[in-house]
């Protein structure tokens, strides 16, 4: 896949700081080496790693900015956040400081097309939809500018995430397999499959939530009216992949991400598992892949194997948080 430069250090705080310096295809070693002792010296005095860039008023970014502040902010639109969240991951370091009338059809198609190898199909449209809506508020708004995004060239709509996907049984067998080797990534799906659980509750999921086998899940002001469990009682199989995970001083996520929090790194992870999937499948000599799927579509699948194997409707709409009447 394709790899990049990084630096690490630790801030004044103790806290570990990694900078991302760029592709290796971008930077020669010994340049690479440079930006990160200049970056290094900085987290150990408390500063970002890289200075800010002075921003151009007619850079993407400049634009980008001004949309934020104009229209989704304007607007108080909910989606704010996991706008900012594409701009700061993926838009800003490709397309940041270039000259925003100056970006073209082939800019565009590159970038989706790099996110897709390393973060995946679903995130790389999600970027490709927030950058078009940000060229056609621009558009609306000039005299000349035209969008260079050519018609047809479609972003996923949500009606295409099918909400009857379920993973057969052959397809549960691969991905349990695949997710031996992933990590926290590849225990989360694995709990996924045993708790038929929402992944942000077993993202949020604390060390001192758990009583035994006893899931004592958190029940917020917002997800009352949805009836989510009070508590779970776990499987032994579900009690197995707890068990192995690392326990991590100052953490009290179960789930962990490198040095803090809870993991966070699903799309690239998800692409490894894939990955990983289809390994397994040319071993078996089976070139057609299983269909995409999503994290979501675990939950899914528990709730249809539940129902296959006789479980009381109430027990599985319990089982699910759902409400019950």
């Amino acid at each position: 896949g394709n790899k990049s430069y990084c630096a690490v250090a630790r801030n004044p705080d103790g806290k570990q700081v990694w900078a991302t310096i760029g592709s290796t295809d971008h930077h020669l070693i010994e340049d690479a080496r440079e930006i990160a002792r200049e970056a290094i010296k900085r987290i150990k005095n408390g500063l970002a790693p890289f200075p800010p860039l002075e921003i151009r008023p007619d850079s993407f970014k400049a634009v980008a900015e001004n949309y934020l502040k104009l229209h989704v902010e304007a607007n108080k639109l909910r989606s704010q956040s996991e706008i900012e969240r594409i701009l700061e991951k993926y838009l800003y370091p490709i397309l940041g400081d270039t000259d925003f009338e100056g970006i073209k059809n082939t800019d565009v198609s590159t970038l989706r097309d790099d996110i897709t190898a390393t973060n995946g199909k679903w995130e790389a449209d999600h970027a490709f939809a927030i950058l078009r809506g940000i060229m056609n508020w621009y558009a609306a708004r000039s005299d000349d500018y035209v969008t260079p995004i050519k018609r047809g060239y479609k972003s996923f709509k949500q009606k295409d995430r099918a909400r009857n996907r379920f993973l057969s049984r052959e397809e549960i067998r691969l991905v349990w397999k695949a997710a031996g080797s992933i990590g926290v990534y590849g225990s989360m799906v694995r709990f996924a499959f045993l708790t038929a659980q929402r992944k942000g509750k077993i993202e949020e999921m604390q060390w001192d939530h758990l009583d035994g086998e006893i899931w004592h899940i958190p029940r917020e002001e917002d997800y009352d009216a949805k009836g989510h469990p009070s508590k779970l009682k776990l499987p032994q199989l579900a009690l197995d992949v707890l068990a192995k995970q690392k326990r991590i001083e100052g953490n009290p996520y179960v789930f962990t991400g490198r040095t803090s929090g809870y993991f966070n790194g699903n799309s690239k992870a998800k692409v490894r598992l894939d990955n990983k999937v289809a390994t397994l499948l040319k071993e078996k000599a089976q070139v057609e892949p299983i269909k995409p799927w999503r994290f979501h579509d675990l939950r899914r699948t528990a709730s249809t194997l539940m129902n296959e194997a006789g479980v009381r409707p109430d027990i599985v709409e319990r089982v699910l948080g759902h409400a019950i009447e």
